[in-house]
């Protein structure tokens, strides 16, 4: 598991931040991948995006 003390990155002039390519490969993020923002008091929480959106069988019953 990476040891999140050692890694460290820096937010552009865009806002944009770059994660460390490590991170990346660990949770097989690749270009394109869509995240969630989820902010803190003190800073954010990054998640794999869903596919699709949740639902539920009431919702898509009779769709088909």
């Amino acid at each position: 598991m990476i040891k999140p003390d050692r890694l460290s990155t820096t937010v552009s002039t865009k806002g944009q931040v770059i994660l460390p390519k490590a991170v990346r490969e660990q949770l097989n993020w690749g270009p394109g991948a869509r995240l969630e923002v989820e902010t803190l008091a003190d800073g954010v929480i990054l998640r794999r995006a869903a596919l699709f959106p949740p639902t539920t069988p009431e919702a898509v019953s009779g769709r088909l």
